[in-house]
């Protein structure tokens, strides 16, 4: 080929046609393969080929392809592959004696691989065969349309396909990329598309992180378009050959298998287990994130019963709730309980195998690999164990309704652990049995992991790129149907990931304004009457305001003491904090669409955050004023205006959600109105999870907080923000903000800047916000991000000149110091840990200003400021979880030293990978010399609703107090776009529990959801009193400015 058009080019007097040597396609790009068949395509004739070049040459931009490739022999191929479709179908209907629907492998190639799956496959009792495409067009998501729908819904095939198994990267359709790759050929074809993972770096086997070079465009970007459940199927040796990984085959087989099942099956004829997280376990642990578990249980039976699935009953949402606690987890403390519900309901646990003898146990048990079966036995002994067991049996707890398994997850062990030092805690013998047993005593065809989140996906092992020495690797042969709550991108991924998990995204509760409320309301009232009688010089009645104002303040724990009129002021901003703040209302019941006050609430919160809505607003009624966001930070000058504008958008957006087009609103302001109220109607939860239980394609979309992305409507498998392009250049712009008012806040109290600072740094908080926290690491140390012409960050940053290093306190511009700063990252992405590691080399080399990284350096000799779990364990700091085991620990040194223990891991970029080592010393150094620990909160979780912050942020405090530090805190408040508040730790506190927890509007809204809700509640008390209890003290010490509380 290459010569003949070399000939036509005038680059050779040979015409190689002429002798016989073209031009031909020495192997067509597409074809059906089988390893027992070989390829079957269609190959055009050398005559055929020469009209083709002569008559159509040239490029078609932008990919540069061959115009007659694209035009004429793709034309001329589809024509005749219908015929090639037929022709291998009777082929492998009479050779093979496999009947019932194909499930297809698509790949680039044949290969060794492929060869591996289609064996599985048929071992397994499946039909199966591959389907290549090693040219863009046309592309293989549409050669997959051909196969399935055909021209009129009826493909060229007599039997179904009913599932997909992928080997392509990046896109099924790579040349419609930019505009959606194969999103819209996928959705039309309907079918699961799970992801086969090939290793190409040899440092991938070996990495604790996992397959971090591959990951991005194996897995990240197919997941835009619906393609999940990736498990690793081979890799390439140092000789360069491709080695199959037979236990990954199996896997990718079994579970494609199992999805395929999903579409075969009559509903009546599934089942379907149903898995309630509950902890600690008793009756106040089923929880998850702003769900309401029982009231969407009962929805889900309702739903099931309505598609046909055999429901016997449907109790209602406070049934379940007595029910599933009467049978939820006992710890070892209240195994009379356990043996009370066994002895109670022994007829029905027997009859459904509930009661696992130990034998049947030990042939999965046995069946794991040695080094597994060894950790489980050294922590938890010689099964069956002494969790969840009686009289030798394992107890697998749950009520049956028909073919629907209600049941809870069991509990993880933690709260049997004596040492916390070890983070490393394998399954128990329970844990283990539940899962077997879902999958082959009760013949559950799917489980439903109800809500946000469990403990599975967090078992140890490798960060994603699972083998089979990794626990959630050894449970997961089942689809995973879990509904997870839309802001929480990052532990979905890690659920998607790590145990294969089809994510069904739904909406948070309505973010609505705190508001005044009872003694606050009153309070705020006697404050305006004092200012008014000041202004119109009512003097006599001053001294009877200012103690009835005292007296009332004082009572609902405000500190008046000192100067009045300075009290007063702080009184006065502090309610207005208060009455601004937004928080939760609620929560969500799978698929209610909000709607009345909710509606109109969640609508201004997203437009407040994400649009110029209020600016606009505010130019309109105060065109002489400052910008909105300017007359927020001075909210008592200008709190009428403040208060005109708010109102205003919500007659607004009131007018748009009745119908109306209000007057003045100016097109941008009503399209994006129009659209937020469009897409949170559009909510398809029940949709999505009825169509994944029948094994259909599920629509994919963003995953993020609402007022920070456009992540609705829900009910999508959700995926998170490509990491190559974090820190955004609008996220580096934002950081630069956050840090120099944080820095400014600092002078101004301490008359200098920090030397050091700790940061706690969330992957899920990354992927919401774009990677914030990582441009604020590199802005401290003076270094910035570079971006290529797509966008992604450059390997490389660069130092920022000192003229760069600039800062505004109290109106002038002052020099600021290259700052040293270290981070406990809760995150395994490579990129990320390459780009900070190589940020703190580069400022340490820098000599143009203060350098206190350098200095730093010269002290401890070590520039380790990436720190963390070790790798194989994904679970926290121990610091939460010993904390309320007052039994194990008799001072605040001992869980300063779990904390030690964990995460003085520093994580380094090595030519093969993250290299992960334990290095306490410099970790003890940092935290004895840090000025000041700081974390984003940017989503709906604050620090009352999970001990996430107290088990990382606090972890970090206590530490630093017991090594002899005193930091400073600062809690950045980011939840809206468009504002930043930093506030201690003492201060946040405060705010949460005056804004949310005494607020009736948030008590009765959850009062509303009355098993939930209480359960909601317990789980807030839990954190609050983490926060609050004596260990505590070293975290919140900062004091509010406000007082007591």
């Amino acid at each position: 080929m290459v010569k003949y058009i070399q000939y036509l080019m005038g680059e050779t007097t040979s015409n190689p046609v002429e002798n016989g040597q073209g031009p031909v396609m020495a192997a067509p790009d597409w074809g059906l393969y089988h390893p027992d068949r070989g390829v079957m395509s269609v190959a055009a004739s050398r005559e055929q080929i020469r009209t083709w070049i002569e008559g159509n040459p040239g490029l078609i931009p932008p990919y540069d392809s061959l115009r007659w490739i694209d035009q004429n022999f793709s034309s001329w191929a589809e024509n005749q592959r219908n015929d090639v479709y037929r022709e291998f179908e009777n082929w492998y209907s009479a050779n093979k004696n496999i009947t019932g629907p194909f499930i297809v492998v698509v790949s680039y190639n044949p290969s060794n691989t492929v060869d591996a799956i289609i064996r599985e496959a048929e071992r397994q009792g499946r039909a199966a065969f591959n389907l290549y495409q090693g040219a863009t067009s046309p592309a293989v998501s549409s050669l997959l349309e051909e196969l399935t729908l055909g021209v009129n819904g009826k493909g060229p095939l007599n039997r179904n396909i009913s599932a997909v198994i992928s080997l392509y990267s990046w896109s099924l359709n790579y040349a419609n990329l930019p505009s959606g790759g194969a999103l819209s050929e996928l959705e039309r074809i309907n079918l699961p598309v799970l992801k086969a993972v090939q290793l190409y770096s040899n440092s991938s086997l070996t990495n604790p992180l996992g397959a971090q070079y591959e990951w991005t465009w194996q897995v990240t970007i197919p997941g835009f378009e619906g393609v999940f459940s990736p498990v690793v199927v081979s890799y390439t040796d140092s000789s360069q050959n491709e080695v199959v990984i037979q236990s990954g085959v199996r896997k990718m087989v079994e579970l494609a298998n199992a999805w395929a099942r999903l579409r075969e099956l009559e509903n009546s004829e599934k089942k379907i287990a149903v898995i309630l997280y509950s902890y600690p376990p008793g009756k106040d642990g089923f929880t998850a994130s702003y769900l309401d578990v029982f009231r969407s249980l009962h929805e889900l039976l309702v739903k099931l019963n309505e598609s046909g699935y055999r429901v016997e009953r449907i109790p209602s949402p406070e049934e379940l709730y007595t029910i599933v606690s009467e049978f939820g987890n006992k710890g070892t403390w209240a195994q009379p309980l356990l043996e009370r519900y066994v002895s109670e309901h022994r007829r029905e646990l027997e009859a459904r195998g509930q009661l696992l003898d130990i034998q049947r146990y030990l042939e999965w048990f046995n069946a794991l690999p040695e080094k597994l079966r060894s950790e489980v036995i050294s922590r938890w002994g010689q099964p069956p164990g002494n969790i969840m067991t009686v009289n030798g049996s394992i107890v697998i707890p749950g009520l049956m309704l028909g073919n629907i398994f209600i049941t809870v997850q069991p509990a993880r062990g933690w709260d049997e652990v004596t040492d916390y030092h070890n983070p490393y805690l394998p399954p128990h013998h329970q844990y283990l049995a539940f899962y077997r047993w879902i999958d082959e005593v009760l013949g559950a065809d799917a489980m439903v992991h109800l809500g946000t989140h469990g403990t599975l996906e967090f078992l140890p092992g490798r960060m994603i790129g699972l083998m089979e020495d990794d626990w959630p690797f050894q449970l997961t042969s089942l689809p995973n149907i879990y509904p997870y709550i839309v802001s929480n991108p990052g532990e979905g991924m890690v659920a998607k990931d790590r145990s294969g998990a089809l994510i069904i995204d739904h909406m948070t509760p309505a973010m609505v304004q705190s508001g005044l409320y009872g003694a606050l309301i009153e309070i705020h009232d006697l404050i305006h009457q004092y200012e008014n009688a000041l202004k119109v010089g009512n003097n006599q009645i001053l001294p009877a305001l200012e103690s009835r104002i005292k007296t009332e303040a004082s009572e609902m724990g405000f500190n008046m003491t000192g100067n009045f009129t300075e009290a007063l002021e702080r009184l006065h901003l502090s309610l207005h904090e208060i009455e601004s703040d937004i928080i939760p209302l609620g929560l969500h019941s799978l698929g209610r669409v909000l709607e009345g006050d909710e509606l109109l609430e969640e609508v201004l919160t997203i437009a407040s955050s994400r649009s110029d809505l209020l600016e606009n607003i505010r130019k309109q009624l105060y065109p002489g004023l400052p910008a909105y966001t300017e007359m927020l930070k001075d909210p008592l000058r200008y709190s009428d205006e403040i208060a005109s504008v708010k109102n205003l958008a919500r007659l607004w957006i009131g007018s748009i959600i009745n119908g109306t087009v209000p007057s003045g609103i100016n097109a941008t302001d009503l399209e994006f109105i129009n659209d937020t109220i469009m897409k949170i109607r559009g909510n398809t939860e029940w949709q999505s999870i009825l169509a994944a239980l029948s094994g259909g394609f599920i629509r994919p979309g963003l995953a993020g907080d609402p007022a920070w992305c456009d992540v609705l409507p829900t009910g999508a498998n959700f995926y998170s923000t490509n990491p190559r392009k974090m820190p955004t250049r609008a996220a580096w712009e934002t950081a630069v903000r956050i840090v120099d008012s944080m820095l400014a806040e600092y002078y101004q109290k301490h008359g200098s800047f920090p030397e050091l600072i700790g940061m706690v740094m969330w992957g899920t908080e990354l992927l919401r916000t774009d990677g914030i926290a990582i441009a604020e690491f590199l802005y401290l140390l003076g270094v910035k991000p570079q971006w290529n012409s797509n966008g992604d960050v450059n390997p490389a940053p660069v130092l920022m000149n000192a003229s760069e290093l600039m800062i505004t306190v109290n109106g002038t511009r002052i020099p600021r110091p290259r700052i040293d700063v270290f981070v406990t990252a809760v995150t395994g992405n490579q990129l990320w840990i390459d780009l900070m590691n190589k940020a703190v080399e580069l400022a340490a080399s820098a000599s143009d200003t203060e350098n206190y990284v350098k200095k730093h350096y010269s002290e401890c000799g070590s520039l380790d400021r990436v720190f963390g779990l070790r790798g194989l364990v994904l679970e926290g700091t121990g610091v939460s979880d010993m904390t309320p085991a007052t039994s194990r620990w008799n001072t605040s040194s001992e869980l300063a030293d779990v904390y030690l223990s964990r995460v003085s891991y520093a994580w380094r970029s090595t030519p093969g990978g993250v290299d992960i080592q334990q290095n306490r010393g410099t970790f003890q150094y940092l935290l004895g010399k840090v000025n000041l620990v700081t974390q984003n909160l940017d989503s709906t979780w604050r620090l009352m609703d999970t001990d996430d912050y107290y088990d990382w942020f606090g972890g970090m405090v206590l530490a630093s107090r017991h090594l002899g530090g005193n930091p400073d805190t600062a809690l950045i408040d980011i939840r809206n776009r468009n504002t930043v508040t930093v506030r201690t730790v003492a201060e946040e506190i405060e705010l949460e529990i005056r804004s949310q927890l005494l607020n009736p509007k948030y008590m009765d809204s959850l009062l509303n959801h009355p098993a939930g809700g209480l359960n909601m509640l317990q789980g807030t008390k839990m954190s609050l009193e983490l926060q609050l209890q004596p260990a505590a003290s070293a975290m919140n010490s900062g004091t509010s400015s406000q007082g007591t509380f």
